[in-house]
């Protein structure tokens, strides 16, 4: 009995002699902070901290070292960068835990590609982990923003369906029309893309599309209306700039209603990249010219939006015949119309 209780006595004494003694740190249950860096976006899609360079995030995570922290404790962060070409020579020397992770997208949502840079350095305090971050480019130097510049068409998909044909200008400023083939209307938005081929548009009838055009200029994407609860997916492809110009010129022709006693004439100039440069349409009843605003992808297809409210639709032949259809809003009222490429300007005829 008297063994067993020294045996006891002692193992407790170890205990609280153990239990006075100091211990490491340990970063166990700590909070991780999140800081954000888009070149593209100085918002972050909402999110804060938000920086526009790398090596901002960094310095601004040793300067938030001081006075701030438990010095006794290694602070960890995240650090998440929109996937892109980020030339920067970055450095690192604090006693910080860093996940480094890029690729991700405007709204870092998602990680979707990768995050280039030049080079980095870190020093001895501290630890990094990366994700996405490829030092140098696989392909020399980032493609600058106008590489991007063309028109680009495709289809799109889901609760809602139709075909899609927008412009990039060289500054990566993007317009552009869909045709909805589910209501027989048109929606026209206006939107961006990055030097990293991240796009975004907003659509005049409450649509979003987002996604990414790739090196071959591929389009993927996918599209949503917080108003009407539709989504869905969408692809394209860059068009081939000799497929656009072979529609470039003018064009005049008729237009009649099937279920509106409205008729008239119409007329449009087509540039050599597939936007519609000039479009007039004569109406009968009123007795007066619209103008029209419109595009044309490689395929010959052609969305244009008249000041009436009505919206034409058609095809452009190899040989320049044009067939087609137009509409109103409320789908109540429409026709068909037809013309063919011409040299002149037309006059009103009633």
């Amino acid at each position: 009995m008297k063994r067993l209780f020294a045996v006891v006595f002692f193992l407790c004494f170890a205990a609280l002699l153990l239990s006075s003694l100091p211990v490491a740190p340990t970063a166990q249950g700590q909070e991780t902070d999140i800081v954000y860096v888009s070149q593209d976006d100085p918002a972050c899609g909402g999110n804060s901290p938000c920086y526009a360079s790398i090596q901002e995030a960094f310095d601004a995570i040793s300067k938030d070292l001081d006075g701030v922290f438990d010095p006794t404790v290694i602070p960890s962060f995240s650090v998440l960068v929109t996937s892109g070409y980020y030339w920067e020579d970055l450095s690192l020397n604090a006693p910080v835990n860093v996940d480094f992770e890029g690729g991700w997208n405007s709204d870092f949502t998602a990680q979707t590609g990768n995050t280039y840079i030049s080079s980095l350095t870190i020093g001895e305090e501290g630890s990094l982990a990366v994700g996405n971050i490829i030092m140098g480019s696989p392909s020399g130097p980032p493609p600058p923003i106008d590489s991007f510049e063309g028109t680009y068409s495709g289809t799109y998909s889901g609760t809602d369906y139709g075909t899609w044909t927008v412009r990039c200008d060289s500054k990566g400023n993007v317009v552009g029309i869909a045709w909805s083939e589910k209501n027989n209307t048109p929606d026209v938005g206006s939107g961006s893309v990055t030097s990293s081929g991240e796009f975004h548009a907003n659509m005049y009838g409450g649509a979003i599309l987002s996604g990414t055009i790739d090196s071959t200029g591929g389009a993927q994407g996918t599209w949503t209306n917080p108003d009407t609860g539709q989504s869905g997916s969408l692809q394209g492809q860059k068009n081939n700039p000799d497929e656009l110009a072979a529609f470039g010129g003018k064009y005049a022709g008729n237009w009649w209603g099937t279920q509106y006693t409205d008729s008239g004439i119409w007329w449009a100039s087509i540039n050599f990249v597939g936007i519609c440069t000039a479009s007039y349409v004569w109406s009968k009843a009123d007795q007066k010219w619209y103008w029209g605003d419109g595009i044309v992808n490689s395929s010959g297809e052609f969305i244009a939006t008249v000041s009436n409210g009505s919206s034409l639709h058609g095809i452009i032949d190899s040989i320049g015949d044009v067939t087609g259809s137009w509409h109103y809003p409320s789908g109540k009222k429409g026709g068909y119309l037809s013309g063919e490429r011409t040299t002149g300007y037309p006059s009103a005829p009633f």
